[in-house]
């Protein structure tokens, strides 16, 4: 009887332990099974998004640059307005001229064009007159900048650092490069200031028939004409100038930010 008991509970616990490392066995595959559904959900998520953050770069890339040129547009819109206040004002008087004579006979017509010619004319000259003795100032202004700096540079050469050197000297030269534009400024300026007169004096002797004037008067508005056309001109190629370095180095700027970005180290988790 001893030895049944003892086959029995032989048998009973080599059915448990079969049983168990069974259990263990399903467990491992089931653990294995899930490691490798997680695996592969990862490199599926991976491949997604691998595959969509070069498409939104370059929709944000893209509107960045868009923005940048609209920016810039504007600036070198503004920048021209602000240079041709003439040019801003011609053109409103001459859309409210063609609104307020439609309908009016010919002859008042006639009228007020040889008045209006002389009062743009006029006003063409306030403006520009303004623009000079404020492109006068500027240039005094930027001649004072660069005096002031020299002297820091010439009188503390001693005290001063080889890169403080070097940071003023690219600061003076900047500075009279300015200068130079503005006495090319000035110059434009200037001779528009000296056609407006000419065109006022020729757009007075048209109005009023002056006889001294009358043969002169077509050749003193159309050098006037010829003034305000290379001045125009001449401040519309600077706007777009500036415009592209202001594109240009927002470009510079971006490209830094997304390289700093890039290659930010990343906090440890």
């Amino acid at each position: 009887m001893s030895e049944v008991k003892n086959n029995i509970s032989i048998n009973n616990n080599l059915t448990i332990s079969k049983s168990k490392n069974d259990n263990i066995g399903k467990k491992e595959i089931n653990d294995t099974k899930s490691s490798t559904k997680e695996s592969n959900l990862n490199i599926n998520i991976n491949r997604v998004n691998s595959s969509h953050t070069p498409l939104n770069a370059k929709i944000a890339d893209v509107i960045g640059y868009t923005q940048d040129l609209v920016s810039s547009s504007t600036f070198s819109f503004q920048e021209f307005i602000e240079q041709n206040p003439s040019f801003a004002f011609k053109i409103v008087a001459e859309q409210l001229k063609s609104n307020i004579l439609t309908g009016v006979y010919s002859s008042f017509s006639e009228i007020v064009d040889k008045l209006l010619l002389g009062a743009f004319r006029g006003v063409t000259l306030g403006l520009d007159t303004w623009q000079f003795i404020k492109k006068l100032r500027e240039r005094n202004d930027l001649r004072k900048i660069i005096e002031e700096k020299t002297k820091i540079l010439n009188d503390q050469i001693q005290n001063l650092t080889e890169e403080e050197k070097r940071i003023l000297n690219e600061q003076v030269e900047k500075l009279y490069r300015e200068l130079e534009e503005k006495k090319i400024d000035l110059g434009i300026s200037g001779g528009r200031v000296i056609t407006d007169l000419l065109g006022v004096t020729g757009a007075i002797a048209a109005a009023f028939s002056i006889p001294a004037l009358a043969t002169a008067a077509p050749y003193l508005i159309g050098i006037a004409l010829v003034g305000d056309i290379v001045g125009i001109s001449y401040y519309a190629y600077k706007s777009i100038k500036d415009g592209i370095q202001s594109f240009t180095q927002k470009i510079a700027e971006r490209r830094k930010r997304e390289m700093d970005t890039k290659y930010e180290p990343q906090p440890v988790s």
